[in-house]
């Protein structure tokens, strides 16, 4: 009937209404991406003050596998550097405006030692998946400003042991790490020291022979050359020159033989070491590593 139809009419219009004012409703709700973007800085910005390595590198859409040294970047180390940034703010947030790369800049302020106040940039990026930080600025992951010329390891913080090659690549979140230099031969020395990041002075390390090999290499080389001068150097291993000539200074070095007169002690191939005064002859002394 004709009454009949005007409820049904009603009824179905009322739905409409609530179907529509409900889905008014829930889009209000969801967030801008500004307010997005303040999240996920936010949230990075929690896990660096906290030493949560792991979830800033979440945050970043990176992992350990993506770093030299993955131990440097667990919670389980990242917590107990020294002098992590801390008591960030954001101060202001730039959106993209659809002709620039899209990312978004959110300005920071944080303390580092000394209640020094910094300011940086963090740049936001969306993805797949929402928004990520694609660039921490000074609170992202830094290069260490690293470099080794020897043939040992830098070891940082106790668990990174990097080599010559690689310690320039070294990257860690920002914070003071204790470095120490290991020759699994036993032959070179460096004094440990205290890499600040970002920010610090590049480290240049070069190792020395220790005081022990040095005395060691000394007294055998002396030894061959105090020969060959008592023999009127016609011992077999003594050089063919006069020996007026061919003993100015005595150096000790880790590397290989050069094309240096002086009289040069470096490591043999058997793990002795080898005593240079030509090109053409050679004697072998020995140093044990304890």
């Amino acid at each position: 009937s004709t009454a009949r139809q005007g409820r049904i009419l009603t009824i179905v219009v009322g739905a409409l209404v609530a179907i529509v004012a409900g889905t008014w409703f829930v889009s209000s709700q969801q967030p801008t991406k500004e307010e997005r973007v303040r999240d996920v800085a936010a949230a990075y910005l929690e896990a660096i003050e906290n030493g949560d390595a792991e979830t800033a590198l979440e945050l970043s859409g990176l992992s350990g596998a993506d770093v030299v040294c993955p131990e440097l970047v667990t919670t389980e180390l990242y917590q107990q550097v020294r002098e992590r940034p801390r008591g960030a703010e954001i101060t202001a947030i730039t959106m993209p405006d659809g002709i620039s790369t899209g990312r978004a800049e959110v300005e920071v302020t944080f303390l580092r030692a000394n209640d020094r106040q910094v300011t940086t940039t963090l740049e936001i990026s969306p993805h797949e998946n929402g928004w990520e930080v694609a660039d921490g600025g000074y609170l992202g992951l830094q290069d260490a400003n690293l470099s080794l010329y020897g043939s040992g390891e830098l070891t940082i913080d106790g668990v990174c042991r990097a080599r010559s090659g690689e310690v320039n690549a070294v990257d860690v979140f920002p914070g003071t790490y204790d470095l120490a230099y290991v020759d699994p031969d036993g032959i070179a020395v460096a004094e440990p020291f205290e890499q600040t990041v970002p920010g610090a002075t590049p480290q240049n390390v070069w190792p020395e022979p220790s005081g022990e090999v040095i005395a060691a290499v000394t007294a055998q080389a002396w030894q061959w050359i105090n020969a060959c001068v008592e023999s009127a150097m016609i011992g077999p291993d003594c050089p063919s020159w006069p020996s007026t000539s061919w003993v100015p200074r005595l150096a000790v070095t880790d590397g290989n033989t050069t094309s240096d007169l002086d009289v040069l002690v470096y490591r043999a191939a058997d793990g002795g070491w080898a005593f240079g005064a030509s090109l053409e002859r050679e004697v072998t002394g020995t140093y044990t590593v304890q």
